[in-house]
């Protein structure tokens, strides 16, 4: 996948794996950037119901997040490390011809959250029309804050973005 905002871009890299019993399981990898030269790399494990012709989705699983943010000028500068878990649900209705709805959020309490935050949330959702079974776009929302040791929270992204994604 591919998002893309006036102000950030993410790529995401997600493999299937086999030999799960309740469901395909993914792997996946992504790398957030934006103008203020914040970054963010993830890891995760989402397990999902890829279930006969339903045309509801949900992935459930955990995802570890790297963050470097605050290096806008006058920004504060935090590393973040969090062990989240989290779910994505999507749902394209047959009757829709291929348009849908999405919603993701992974969460990380103090507990789970390292370095200069004492926790972390990424959210969204998104509309989408399906191409293809394997090609989708999409239009949608997102953002991670990430709260401070030091009090307050920092946001790495908060912003509308286009993206296409497409499934081997």
């Amino acid at each position: 996948n591919v998002e893309l905002s006036g102000m950030s871009a993410r790529f995401v890299y997600a493999s299937e794996l086999y030999g799960s019993q309740y469901g395909p399981m993914d792997m996946e990898f992504s790398g957030f950037f934006n103008e203020d030269n914040d970054s963010m790399f993830t890891a995760g494990l989402l397990v999902r119901n890829d279930t006969l012709d339903s045309p509801l989705v949900i992935s459930i699983g955990t995802r570890i997040y790297y963050a470097d943010a605050g290096n806008a000028p006058g920004a504060t500068n935090v590393k973040v490390a969090a062990l989240t878990i989290g779910g994505e649900i999507i749902y394209i209705p047959a009757n829709l011809k291929g348009f849908g709805f999405g919603a993701h959020v992974f969460i990380a309490p103090e507990i789970v959250t390292f370095m200069d935050a004492d926790g972390f949330m990424e959210y969204g959702a998104r509309i989408e029309y399906e191409i293809t079974k394997q090609a989708s776009i999409y239009l949608g929302y997102a953002k991670t804050r990430i709260d401070l040791q030091t009090g307050g929270s920092v946001s790495l992204q908060g912003d509308v973005f286009v993206g296409i994604g497409m499934r081997f």
